[in-house]
């Protein structure tokens, strides 16, 4: 049957059934029935069985998945710091001449780090700016022991008691001269507040995210650079006991990198939809998406909610599940070996 003669394809298990009902069903086939579901299966990927009742072997069968492999990454990968702002002009620290708002400077502690500080001047607005948009994921997932809020990253208004919107520049020039109110916050004031974004205190530094991938993906005839974070660089916290230390490594984490998660979907997971010869059936969890993106992580038809529900499943997930998930959720789009 083909769609020209007005049917549909249809799907393995359909295929299965009609078969089983069409030689089970007519008894006067015998034997012959018999060998020609036997024909049938051999050259399917299933797992098989054999019972034998009254003479007849019958064959049980559990449709398997065809284990068809997916695209991934070309080439090697490389590491970014996702804090870093790359601009050709750097920005004018407070131990610049610019500084000279700063000459009453009680801070005693950071006057040997004033080189690395940004100030609060007009001339770096742009710094301010696209800085906090690079490291605004960070602010918003990293577990600080007293969080401030930023809503944005420049403005020249001074905002001594930080009421009402604070912005990353008020933040840090209340920082640079309350040495009390830096240690309040000192985490958060060396990621928002550094020309690196690196906190000079190597334990506190270790536990910050800084470190992320970026892989050429293919899209067509051409690849894509795409820069994302795994749940292990993105120091999640996930309670899926199926996922190991070093298979966070692999997995995607589900609120970063629109583009990835974009792109998994569309060259992953569409063309398996679309190709029952792909990886089909789709386990329950996976195939009601219909997009691979949703910002606030809470639409059930998007792909990075449904890896987020995977990570955090406490019980245990069925192995098409996991199949799914390795193939969908992380780079290499399969498990490790």
């Amino acid at each position: 049957m083909t769609e020209a003669a007005g049917f549909m394809p249809i799907l393995t298990e359909t295929k299965v059934t009609l078969v089983f009902s069409a030689i089970l069903g007519n008894s006067a086939l015998g034997v012959a029935g018999h060998e020609l579901l036997k024909a049938y299966f051999w050259n399917q990927e299933e797992e098989r069985e054999f019972e034998t009742s009254d003479n007849l072997s019958i064959e049980k069968t559990k449709i398997s998945r065809v284990r068809t492999a997916t695209v991934t990454y070309n080439g090697s990968q490389k590491s970014f710091d996702p804090r870093i702002y790359n601009n050709k002009t750097k920005p004018k620290t407070i131990n610049d001449r610019y500084s000279s708002k700063y000459i009453v400077y009680r801070n005693y502690y950071l006057n040997q780090y004033k080189s690395k500080l940004v100030g609060v001047f007009d001339d770096n607005k742009d710094w301010w700016e696209e800085t906090y948009k690079k490291r605004k994921y960070i602010l918003e997932n990293q577990n600080f022991n007293k969080y401030v809020s930023i809503v944005g990253g420049y403005n020249s208004e001074q905002n001594w008691d930080l009421s009402g919107d604070v912005y990353a520049s008020q933040f840090c020039d209340k920082s640079y001269i309350s040495a009390n109110y830096y240690q309040q916050h000192k985490d958060q004031f060396w990621l928002i507040c550094s020309v690196d974004g690196i906190n000079p205190d190597n334990e506190a530094e270790s536990k910050i995210i800084s470190t992320g991938t970026e892989s050429e993906f293919p899209i067509n005839d051409s690849n894509k650079k795409i820069f994302y974070l795994t749940l292990a660089q993105s120091k999640k916290t996930i309670k899926n006991n199926q996922i190991s230390d070093s298979h966070k490594n692999k997995f995607i984490v589900h609120n970063y990198s629109q583009d990835w998660w974009e792109w998994s979907y569309k060259y992953r997971f569409e063309v398996d939809k679309l190709n029952e010869k792909s990886k089909f059936p789709l386990s329950d969890s996976f195939k009601n998406i219909t997009k691979g993106w949703d910002s606030k992580v809470d639409e059930q038809n998007a792909l990075n909610k449904v890896c987020k529900d995977f990570y955090e499943n406490s019980g245990n997930s069925s192995q098409n599940e996991i199949d799914d998930a390795w193939r969908y959720c992380s780079d290499t789009g399969k498990k490790d070996t």
